[in-house]
Order: structure tokens, then C-alpha cells, then sequence
């Protein structure tokens, strides 16, 4: 799997997550210093601290999105479980629908944590259980007879992201919801942006196209899409819940992050 492959397609989802970002922003204030975003991508809401005057810093593991992002911003290749800047670096961080695709997340809270300033905001956002991408996800694997790897939505689970900040040291948890919005021509249309702006299900459709096998599972799409979508004039609309957890960090700072052992 290549990181270009996976996420070549990522713009509208980019755009389609904007709002969730605009509104993390709002959540963490106008900080006194420098705003990390923690899975940056192509830099929206690094767009949005700037027209709104804040200075701000991304990070993102992906050199595909980090190269289609606009102009101007500042932006790194990066870990977000291995952080480069020192502690106390920042007055407030975000994740927009990052953190939840970082395979240890709880040592990335606790890199955030420990380059946050002492009693700095945290806000990240996640998609709840029982969404769209992992039905999707689950007819594609079925099509190719592969197991189902279900799309990762365990931080959109308010106990379970408020268990991952209270471990990294963050205080005064709180939660948001919210709901993200897809508009559509048709079905049609809904099927090949989904499919093609998530990663994980372009991957898997380029593999059923390989085969022959794509358009019984587009059927089988559409079929689910149409379940979960409605009209509102002549657009057809998606519904994305998604859930906020923002936290403080610790008053007393964080030391630098210990490597942990790994499972074999």
C-alpha cells in the first residue's frame, strides 16, 4: 500500500471535513502562540487559522496531501507519535479526523501533550460508530473475499476518547457533536466521491476493477447509500455525524515521551 495510492483521491474529502476543523478551531480560542494541527493534510484548517490571524503549524505523514496543500503554509512530514519540536511549544493543538488513523494513538496524545503548553486546549474530532465507510468498507472486502477491516471510529466513542486524553494527562474533558454534510446529484454521484475521496475504499475499489468485480459491488453501494441518504430539493443528501473531545493539558507540563515497548 502506498501512501500516494491511498490518498491521491483526498480532496473532497478534505473539503467535506473543513467545517469540523473550523469548528475546532473555535473550541481552543484564540491562543496566545502557536496552534499545532496534528494530521494536516492539504492544510484547510491551516487556511482558516490564517484568515482568521492565527499562527499555525501542521504536521501530517503523508507527502502527497502535504504536497497539494495551498501556498504559504507551514507545514512538516512528520510522526504525530514522534513529534519534532520541544516541549511547551504551543499554546493549543487540534486533529481533525486524523488522530483516529494514527496506529498508536495514545502516544500521540501523549506527544501532544507534552509539546503543549502547561493548561493548553486539545480539540480533535472523529466520525461515530455505524457510519457510511465502514459499510462501504465491509461490501468492497466482501466483493473481494478478503476479512473485513473495520474503518476506525473507536475515538468517535465519547467514553473511550475521553479515557485517551485523561491517560495522557489532559484535564476538564469535554465533548461536542456535530454532523458533516454530503451533497450529491444522485447516487451515481455519491458512489464515485465516496469511493474515490476515502483511501481505504479507492484502494479497494482499484482492486475490484482489477477483477471485474466492481460493478456488483457498486450496486451493492448504491443500494446501501440509498438507505442512508435523503432528498432535500435536488440534491441528494449524506449525513456524517462526528464527535469533538477537547481536553486541558496538564498544569504542570509533560516530560518528553518515553518509547514504549512494541507487541510483537
Amino acid at each position: 500500500m502506498t501512501t500516494v495510492g491511498r490518498w491521491s483521491g483526498y480532496a473532497p474529502m478534505a473539503r467535506h471535513v473543513a467545517p469540523a476543523a473550523a469548528r475546532l478551531l473555535d473550541l481552543v480560542g484564540a491562543a496566545r502562540g502557536p496552534v499545532l494541527d496534528v494530521g494536516s493534510g492539504t492544510g484547510l484548517a491551516l487556511e482558516i487559522a490564517r484568515e482568521a490571524g492565527t499562527d499555525a503549524i501542521g504536521i501530517d505523514a503523508s507527502i502527497t496531501q502535504l504536497t497539494a496543500a495551498g501556498d504559504g503554509l507551514r507545514q512538516a512530514a512528520a510522526d504525530a507519535r514522534a513529534l519534532p519540536f520541544g516541549s511547551a511549544s504551543f499554546a493549543a493543538a487540534i486533529s481533525n479526523v486524523a488522530l483516529i488513523f494514527v496506529p498508536d494513538p495514545a502516544r500521540a496524545a501523549d506527544e501532544i501533550a507534552r509539546v503543549l503548553r502547561p493548561d493548553a486546549p486539545f480539540a480533535f474530532s472523529a466520525w461515530q460508530t455505524g457510519g457510511w465507510p465502514d459499510a462501504c468498507r465491509r461490501i468492497l472486502a466482501d466483493a473481494l473475499d478478503r476479512p473485513h477491516v473495520a474503518f476506525p471510529t473507536d475515538l468517535g466513542d465519547a467514553d473511550r476518547a475521553a479515557a485517551l486524553l485523561d491517560g495522557a494527562g489532559f484535564t476538564g474533558i469535554e465533548h461536542h457533536h456535530g454532523i458533516l454534510r454530503w451533497w450529491f446529484d444522485d447516487l451515481d454521484d455519491a458512489v464515485d466521491t465516496l469511493t474515490t475521496a476515502a483511501g481505504g475504499l479507492r484502494l479497494l475499489r482499484t482492486d475490484l476493477e482489477a477483477d471485474a468485480g466492481w460493478p456488483a459491488a457498486r450496486a451493492a453501494i448504491a443500494d446501501e447509500l440509498g438507505r442512508r441518504t435523503h432528498r432535500l430539493g435536488d440534491q441528494l443528501i449524506l449525513d456524517d455525524p462526528y464527535l469533538i473531545t477537547l481536553g486541558r493539558s496538564s498544569a504542570a507540563g509533560r516530560s518528553p515521551t518515553l518509547p514504549r515497548e512494541e507487541t510483537p
